[in-house]
């Protein structure tokens, strides 16, 4: 790749980013703002969590079909559609009257939301070779915890002073400007072939049906594992992030505010995570992903289970508790995709991106409802946390059977 070509890999990455950093602002937004949505709307603690899982109703369906999209129209058209559609709907948060009105703009944003993983895992890989590009799908990945960190400072204090509606306007015109930036500077690199064309180039195999090529993905016991490990941990990270505001609130008494910036901490410490997990996947191990997988699940699990038991006592210990918990439940997501795609090939990696952000959703979907179901039925946060602690240590399990394939692409 050229230099003068190379260099944009970095505006692509920008691009990717402030992309997948609209998702997480509407999802992750629903933690901090939970004490004011429960005393607003008169809702549960399970009704609070149900909105972060709202997305997900549309978001799993869209992400198979726009796997299939990206690979099909290209990156371009998919990523500019789902960053305007959140956009559009994020705005539409602010004229919502009720909490079902909320559910049902949520449901609809996650249409959008699906569109944009597929697109910026397959960028990253076209964009960017084995030695930089689990470091880079890293980088991307710390957009989720900026927008939780975003949320986190920002969201409480204007619902404090403008109204908690307020956080989703400001929001949603900001997605939308990062649609239009989307469109004006999203470009393929060089060497990629326009949809549509490989075909019409002579001496070249034509490509594989959609069909065959998802048959031989969902053949594979090394990407059923994959897919299983993600998920569970999926589940331990998103119970953290949607939850961790009301325990601090409820349960350890800090003010809204306080437990919002405790939030931050973490996904701060998971910000950090990202990018030093694929440095050291990169550079100290010579692409080897599976195993710091293996380690943040262990540690993650620990860590859940330590504030299951001690949590009330952790008192100053609890910052640096946090600050670790994020690192290793958040910090693995750049990781993993980078492995998915890597074990799919360029032809599949907007498919396999589909599909395993699929398994990757069905885990957030269900982690935060059922981590509120155990504490609105139990009356405590302490069999919570220790769920989240089983399911660390289940996705570390799934992980160690997982075959890595030593070849790049």
């Amino acid at each position: 790749m050229p230099e003068k070509v190379s260099s944009y890999r970095w505006v692509i990455l920008s691009i990717t980013w402030m992309s997948f950093l609209t998702v997480f602002l509407v999802r992750l937004g629903i933690g901090p703002l939970g004490p004011f949505l429960k005393e607003s709307l008169q809702i549960s603690h399970t009704q609070v969590t149900a909105l972060s899982s709202a997305i997900g109703i549309t978001y799993l369906p869209a992400l198979i079909v726009a796997g299939w999209l990206v690979d099909r129209l290209g990156i371009r058209r998919v990523l500019t559609f789902g960053t305007f559609f959140i956009g559009l709907c994020t705005v539409l948060l602010f004229f919502a009257s009720s909490y079902q009105d909320m559910l049902i703009i949520l449901v609809l944003s996650g249409v959008g939301s699906g569109c944009v993983f597929p697109s910026t895992t397959k960028a990253i890989i076209l964009w960017f070779s084995s030695k930089e590009r689990a470091t880079a799908m890293s980088i991307n990945q710390t957009a989720v915890n900026a927008g939780g960190m975003f949320g986190g400072i920002l969201l409480p204090p204007i619902a404090v002073t403008l109204g908690w509606k307020y956080g989703w306007l400001f929001m949603g015109l900001g997605t939308l400007v990062i649609s239009l930036t989307c469109a004006i500077l999203y470009r393929n690199p060089p060497q990629e072939e326009i949809p549509g064309e490989a075909d019409n180039v002579p001496g070249r195999a034509p490509k594989r049906s959609a069909t065959a090529l998802m048959s031989e993905l969902l053949s594979s016991r090394d990407i059923w594992m994959l897919f299983l490990a993600g998920f569970f941990m999926n589940i331990v990270e998103w119970g953290l992030m949607v939850n961790l505001a009301l325990y601090l609130w409820e349960a350890l008494f800090f003010t809204e505010i306080i437990a919002g910036r405790l939030l931050s901490l973490t996904e701060f410490a998971g910000l950090l995570g990202k990018p030093a997990t694929g440095l050291i996947s990169d550079r100290l191990l010579g692409g080897r992903r599976k195993i710091v997988f293996m380690l943040m699940a262990g540690a993650a699990s620990v860590i859940a289970l330590v504030i299951g038991l001690s949590g009330d006592n952790l008192q100053w210990l609890l910052y640096p508790t946090l600050f670790l918990f994020g690192m290793a439940a958040i910090g693995w997501g750049g990781l993993y995709t980078a492995l998915a795609g890597e074990m799919a090939g360029k032809e599949r990696a907007g498919t396999i991106a589909g599909i395993s952000a699929f398994t990757l959703v069905l885990g957030a979907f269900v982690g935060p409802p059922i981590f509120g179901f155990i504490v609105d039925t139990s009356g405590s946060y302490q069999a919570a946390w220790l769920a989240m602690a089983l399911s660390g240590a289940i996705s570390m399990g799934l992980m160690s059977l997982v075959r890595e394939h030593r070849k790049r692409i």
